[in-house]
């Protein structure tokens, strides 16, 4: 079975020496990183990731948590899948998965993104085209 069949952004990457802790394997923080890069991936294939919607809109982070299941250890292949699985009128709730090379599940995680005007300093709502493009990515009736 395809783990990230219903994940419409995929991304890999090579582990990095450097990002190993004492113990040898991939540091607890570098898994957030990882799911960072597979969430602005995503967020750029639907136009609300940074200069792209200008007038000063951004997501930001509300909630982020993350669960192990396995050590990553250098060398190593890792595929992060990211989709929206929660559009709310402000915000997004998206899952990350991530896959080492023999492609078995070593963590997952979740963020909250909320939809924030930094001029009037309030949330606003998620753009319309901005969800209608995330149903159309995750194959969900409009």
């Amino acid at each position: 079975m395809n783990e990230l069949a219903n994940y419409p952004s995929i991304i890999k990457f090579s582990l990095e020496w450097g990002d190993m802790d004492a113990c040898g394997i991939l540091n607890n923080v570098k898994y957030f990183r990882y799911f960072e890069n597979g969430r602005i991936d995503y967020l750029e294939k639907v136009g609300l990731f940074g200069g792209e919607m200008g007038d000063n809109r951004e997501l930001v982070v509300a909630v982020s948590s993350a669960e192990y299941k396995k050590s990553l250890i250098y060398p190593d292949i890792i595929t992060v899948g990211t989709r929206v699985i929660k559009v709310g009128k402000t915000s997004l709730t998206m899952e990350n998965l991530l896959l080492n090379e023999n492609q078995e599940i070593v963590a997952s995680g979740e963020v909250v993104l909320v939809m924030y005007d930094f001029k009037n300093k309030h949330k606003i709502d998620i753009p319309k085209e901005a969800i209608v493009l995330i149903n159309e990515i995750e194959k969900r009736p409009v």
